[in-house]
């Protein structure tokens, strides 16, 4: 039996129930285990040969025009460090409207779908983003530091 996995939102706490669904998961969270976000720059940090960390700092953009984006090869992790920010999320199998070809170095392909759903993420709380999900992170309301897992 193939098991299909969709976006999972929980808290990071509960992040080693999750362990069983991927070989890296365990690795991640002993690395974010071992680090203070806070204090990291923006910019990319190793995880281990499968995995890595994204440190990103985003501001208002009232010119924002989302697109719903997926990925093929790696699952996001995506969670607020500082700030809150909201993901727009749909089934992949269910958009139609393709803006680019799937870019197989990039692994990204962007989509102008409306989302199905918005889920908002606070400090605390992280969305695991599988190849099944698309999805479109939102322009915060104010500044915000947000970490994104390649896994």
């Amino acid at each position: 039996m193939i098991l299909k996995v969709f976006m999972i939102i929980d808290n990071i706490k509960n992040f080693p129930q999750y362990f069983s669904l991927n070989n890296n998961f365990q690795a991640v969270n002993d690395y974010l285990n071992s680090i203070d976000l806070l204090k990291l720059e923006k910019g990319e940090y190793l995880i281990n040969e499968n995995s890595y960390l994204i440190i990103a700092y985003d501001e208002t953009n009232e010119n924002f025009i989302p697109k719903l984006e997926a990925h093929k090869k790696y699952i996001d992790m995506q969670f607020a460090i500082s700030g809150e920010f909201s993901i727009g999320w749909k089934f992949l199998e269910n958009c139609t409207d393709r803006l680019t070809e799937f870019d197989t170095e990039k692994d990204f392909e962007l989509f102008a779908d409306q989302s199905q759903c918005k889920i908002d993420l606070k400090p605390g709380m992280f969305c695991l983003l599988f190849p099944n999900d698309a999805h479109v992170p939102m322009p915060p309301n104010g500044n915000l530091i947000k970490g994104i897992i390649k896994i």
